[in-house]
């Protein structure tokens, strides 16, 4: 093997020149390609930025149209809701203004009936005025006083009957009478 050597036939001082000159484009080639790294580095960020902004638009343009969605959808539901509960409270009115007032006839008929007797049942028609009533007397004289005391009821009572078989037993008596409420007694809220 033959090893050779190089031999650089020119003078020392040009030799560094040249040595001088290659360092110098070396470092002038790495600048700009620093610089261009660097550029296209600002530039890529630059880019980056831009494209970040406009989904950020975008995203928060979605999510105002999704927001405003919901708040429509949310609001006509509790818009239906207050209009139902509003249908339904002048329901209410209309039905509670066409109802009869019982409160009146309830109280004029507990004072009518004497201690000791239970009234089982009571049934009353507002169309007719009638009053069914059904209960238990311990005395007939209980019973007896119980009708008394209602056909004595002029200004809230009329036109009781007197079934036989209600005085026929001394004691332990299932009664039943009918009767009238007085004409004006019994009137819707909206005419008292």
């Amino acid at each position: 093997m033959k090893i050779m050597k190089r031999i650089n036939l020119l003078s020392k001082t040009k030799q560094t020149e040249l040595f001088y000159e290659d360092l110098y484009r070396g470092v002038v080639t790495l600048a700009v390609l620093g610089v261009f790294v660097l550029l296209a580095g600002i530039a890529a960020q630059i880019a980056v930025w831009i494209y970040l902004d406009q989904k950020e638009v975008s995203v928060v343009a979605q999510v105002a149209a999704i927001q405003q969605q919901i708040d429509e959808s949310e609001n006509a539901q509790l818009k239906a809701e207050v209009r139902q509960i509003n249908a339904l409270m002048s329901d209410f009115e209309t039905l509670a203004k066409q109802t009869p007032e019982w409160s009146k006839v309830l109280k004029a008929f507990t004072k009518l009936v004497p201690n000791g007797v239970r009234i089982s049942g009571f049934q009353a028609d507002a169309t007719t005025g009638t009053i069914e009533i059904t209960g238990y007397s311990p005395t007939r004289e209980s019973v007896i006083e119980l009708y008394n005391n209602i056909n004595g009821d002029k200004e809230n009572f009329k036109e009781i009957n007197y079934p036989l078989e209600n005085v026929s037993q001394p004691t332990d008596i299932i009664f039943n009478y009918t009767f009238t409420i007085q004409d004006g007694v019994l009137v819707p809220t909206t005419e008292q």
